[in-house]
């Protein structure tokens, strides 16, 4: 049997914090372009009407701090069972805005915003506390 060290694992971050500031979106779901969304220290809340961003920006915050075997995106608006069409990493990257039905195949088919070859990133901003 061990026992636990004396001193922390990592005694230099020990005692330090850091905190978010803003956060950055570049294509990411229906977002297209550069977006940046000051955090205020104290905290921040999103509102909107639906379909205004609100999860997808959740959702970039997700990708940013779950590990990728853990995210579950636009869980909030999900209620108790997981449907097959989920939001994934593709979805936001190539921007999907609708599922539409083609009239003579009767196929149902994902509208995105940017079908072809692109770039798309989240990005969290932080500034360590003194």
């Amino acid at each position: 049997m061990s026992s636990l060290p004396a001193e922390p694992l990592l005694p230099m971050f020990a005692h330090e914090q850091f905190r978010m500031r803003r956060l950055q979106v570049y294509n990411w779901g229906t977002f297209s372009g550069v977006h940046e969304i000051p955090i205020a220290e104290r905290g921040f809340l999103f509102v909107g009407p639906s379909g205004s961003g609100k999860s997808t920006l959740l959702d970039a915050f997700s990708a940013l701090l779950v590990p990728p075997r853990w995210i579950d995106f636009n869980a909030a608006a999900r209620e108790t069972e997981r449907s097959g069409r989920d939001r994934g990493f593709v979805s936001y990257i190539r921007g999907a805005w609708a599922d539409q039905k083609d009239v003579e195949s009767g196929e149902i088919a994902t509208q995105y915003l940017r079908p072809g070859t692109t770039w798309s990133a989240p990005r969290l901003v932080v500034r360590k506390c003194a």
